[in-house]
């Protein structure tokens, strides 16, 4: 009996190390860099987050954020029938769960409510409305 509850025991330990460390793995690739994916946007109202699809040009490529190594940042969007390539460069830096982004116009910071290695979610507040986005990784 002792040897059963033994290897009960033992086996439940490994179940939880194994589901520790995968958690542990997913947080460990959760950064910045790399190409997110605009999907989707919207408003915080009352607490209430209220999103809807990113819309994307009808038959062009999505548009989406790339995070450099070195803080460069590409923001990548297409526009028109044609399906034109446009591309702003600017700069990232990370503190904390806050993204400060500046396009040469003045850094602005948003706030991180969530990141893993697929979904980034940031809040951001002008004049006074709080505004949310969402990016799936690609």
């Amino acid at each position: 009996m002792k040897k059963l509850a033994k290897l009960i025991l033992g086996i439940a330990f490994i179940v939880l190390s194994s589901v520790s460390c995968n958690k542990d793995d997913d947080n460990a690739s959760s950064n910045l860099e790399g190409k997110w994916e605009y999907s989707k946007e919207g408003t915080i109202a009352d607490g209430v987050e209220q999103l809807t699809d990113y819309e994307h040009a009808t038959g062009c490529a999505k548009d989406y954020l790339e995070f450099v190594s070195g803080g460069t940042l590409k923001d990548v969007y297409y526009q028109g029938s044609e399906c034109t390539m446009n591309t702003d460069t600017g700069t990232w830096s990370k503190s904390g769960n806050s993204i400060t982004i500046d396009f040469g116009d003045g850094a602005h910071s948003q706030t991180i409510v969530e990141l893993t290695s697929t979904t980034l979610k940031v809040t951001d507040v002008f004049e006074g409305v709080s505004f949310v986005t969402v990016y799936k990784k690609i």
